[in-house]
């Protein structure tokens, strides 16, 4: 079971975002038509899933892929906004 916090959506909104949650358990055949409708990513990574859960872990490797090639390949500014462990987990998949 995933969710976004409530928090999390309001501090979204009130930046002027509409949220719209994508399940992390989809597959990535799933996932690419929903990345490509979107235009921009936030990624919460402050429980323990974003470390231990490898599901959580290939789909977040997967959706910052799709954000690189956005960003270096179609030259097209798609934002990634990364909370808490999401950035070390980022940052790991780089070493």
């Amino acid at each position: 079971m995933s969710y976004v916090p409530k928090s999390h959506v309001k501090f979204l909104e009130q930046a002027g975002n509409r949220v719209i949650p994508i399940d992390y358990t989809l597959s990535e055949e799933e996932i690419k038509p929903l990345l490509e409708q979107i235009n921009g990513l936030y990624i919460p990574g402050d429980s323990q899933l974003a470390v231990t859960d490898s599901k959580y872990r290939d789909t977040f490797l997967y959706s910052m892929m799709y954000a690189e090639a956005q960003a270096y390949d179609e030259h097209v500014h798609f934002p990634v906004f990364m909370m808490g462990n999401s950035l070390q987990t980022y940052i790991r998949s780089k070493q």
